[in-house]
Formats: structure tokens, sequence, C-alpha cells
């Protein structure tokens, strides 16, 4: 005889009440581009500007950079307040997000959806394994990087 009383992980996920904070993780992200802001604010504020120092000054453009992450930081509070989630359960072979959604909605007449199976999945997997290095784009990069250190000494001061 089985015992009917013993629940599985999937039915304790979908059974416990909702807490506020679920479906709301991004405020980790909006609360740390706030936090950001407020140190960079009272690093702004606390500045040694010397005296008779012409407009707009050294602390012009840290006030903008600070003024623009409050602002990112606060639609990201209201963005993640006002929209209305589902809950992310598990195992829900169901799971599309409201994104692919939007996404797919958009296609006209003319656009074009295509499914590509698990083997091309793979294939292409491989195939991406199998390239090695991207050499163009590791040459651009330390080339970037080598003449950002020869001319730093000259035109950064």
């Amino acid at each position: 005889m089985t015992d009917t009383t013993e629940l599985s992980t999937s039915a304790l996920r979908v059974q416990r009440m909702p807490r506020w904070f679920t479906g709301r993780s991004e405020l980790i992200v909006a609360g740390g581009v706030l936090a950001l802001a407020a140190v960079l604010a009272y690093g702004t504020i606390t500045m040694q500007v010397p005296e008779g120092t012409a407009a707009p000054g050294p602390q012009f453009f840290p006030a903008i950079v600070t003024g623009f992450l409050a602002l990112v930081g606060i639609a990201l509070v209201v963005e993640v307040l006002r929209s209305t989630r589902r809950a992310h359960v598990a195992d829900d072979p169901t799971e599309i997000s409201h994104e692919l959604l939007g996404d797919l909605g958009a296609l006209d007449a003319t656009g074009e959806l295509r499914v590509v199976g698990p083997e091309a999945s793979i294939a292409a997997a491989a195939q991406r394994e199998t390239d090695g290095i991207d050499w163009k784009t590791l040459a651009v990069l330390v080339a970037g990087l080598a003449g950002f250190i020869v001319l730093l000494p000259f035109l950064g001061g």
C-alpha cells in the first residue's frame, strides 16, 4: 500500500502560497542600480573641488550619470511592480514567456517561422565547438588594447 500523504517537490511548488516577492526577483537588480546611484551621488557631493573651477566643473558628468542611474532604477522598480506575470513553475510543460508570445504574434503574413529539430541544434553546437578561436575578433581586441596602451601616455595625461 502506498502512502498518499507524501507530496512530490513539484506538488509542493504548486501548492505553496505565493509571497509578495514571488516573481519579482528583478527588484534585486533595481535595488543594485539604486544603490550604485546612491554611492555615486555621495561621491559626487563629497568630491573635493578646487576654488575657482570653471563651470560646469568636475561634478557635472558624475551628476548626469547619477541622475540617469536613479531614473533607470526607479523605472525598473515601477516596471517590476506594475507587471502581472504568472508565477514560474519548474515542471510546467507549457511554460512560454510573454515576450516569446509577443514576438510570435508580431510576425506578419510574409514572415517565416522555422522550427528546428533537436538534431539541427546538436549539429550546430558541435560545429561551433570545432570552429575553435575566432582569430579575427581576437586580433581586433588585442589591437585595440595595444593601441590604448600606446596612446594613453600621450593623450590621457
